[in-house]
């Protein structure tokens, strides 16, 4: 039940963190990723995750660090939708 609840939040957490990207209010939605990313990393919506927080750092022209979340997504979690979209956002010779 512990596992389940933790879960939920980390779905919450991301649920608000997307909110806030479709409002552009990327300054909101970098903390809720960071809470997902240290308190819940062995959740399920941790490549979902990784993606948006490329998504976001590329709205906001980091391009070095979205290319970064990016290549850890399609290393880490290549099985998953997320890290086959990352792959596809990455350049050909950034991929092993």
């Amino acid at each position: 039940k512990i596992d389940l609840c933790r879960e939920r939040l980390a779905q919450k957490e991301l649920w608000v963190a997307t909110y806030n990207f479709t409002r552009q209010n990327y300054a909101a939605a970098l903390p809720r990723i960071d809470v997902i990313l240290k308190e819940y990393p062995r959740t399920l919506v941790v490549p979902e995750t990784l993606y948006l927080l490329g998504e976001i750092l590329t709205a906001q022209g980091k391009s070095a660090e979205a290319q970064r979340a990016y290549r850890q997504l399609a290393e880490q979690y290549p099985h998953t939708e997320w890290g086959r979209r990352a792959s596809l956002r990455l350049p050909p010779s950034a991929l092993r």
